[in-house]
């Protein structure tokens, strides 16, 4: 069995910092990235670039995110959110054509992908009112996600893609995605064909 099957590296999956950094290590489009707890350089970064969201180390549908923008206060806003995250991370905010897309890989396979549309808010999640709809990404998205994704060695992963004019860009990389985007989006049963992979893995085992 490949990494999931090992609980020493649950910390990893879910240090998304990690994904994120090891991501830049090998090429991999993921925004601006600046390492946790640099609050100086945080609040530098917000001024040069306008917007950035700034995320606590573990996370999920954006809980615990603020979007800061540059001008007066954000020094102050990027403290006050540093003084509750101790341990913290900012990307670059990039405008959304509307959506942003799971692309789904089982295996290391590419299964499917699903689209994340948003409703107004800052971030497409379900959390914040997005929908799931069907989506066909490019071929350069699907070679970014399998790039991104193959240096984990999951057996099922989704990565957050988000194709913009400049390119597609990976959000993230997640241990733990897609279950009911893939079944309402694509209508398919991706715990069924979860189970039906490790089921086959412990067979041939």
């Amino acid at each position: 069995m490949s990494s999931l099957a090992h609980p020493k590296c649950s910390p990893l999956r879910l240090n998304r910092f990690v994904f994120l950094s090891s991501s830049v290590s090998i090429g991999i489009l993921v925004g601006l990235l600046l390492e946790p707890g640099k609050g100086a350089a945080l609040a530098a970064a917000v001024e040069r670039y306008g917007e950035a969201v700034f995320k606590p180390l573990f996370t999920s549908k954006a809980r615990g995110m603020t979007v800061i923008g540059h001008g007066p206060g954000a020094r102050e806003a990027v403290e006050a959110f540093h003084a509750e995250n101790p341990i913290m991370y900012m990307q670059q905010k990039i405008e959304l054509p509307g959506q942003d897309l799971g692309v789904v890989f089982l295996g290391g396979r590419y299964m499917t992908t699903y689209a994340r549309c948003g409703t107004g808010a800052w971030n497409t999640t379900t959390a914040s009112g997005g929908k799931y709809a069907a989506a066909t990404p490019s071929p350069e998205a699907v070679a970014m996600a399998e790039k991104a994704q193959a240096l984990f060695n999951l057996d099922f992963t989704c990565v957050d893609v988000v194709e913009t004019s400049a390119g597609p860009v990976v959000f993230e990389v997640s241990a733990f995605g897609g279950f009911r985007g893939i079944q309402e989006a694509c209508g398919m049963d991706a715990a069924a064909m979860y189970t039906d992979y490790v089921m086959e893995k412990i067979r041939g085992s």
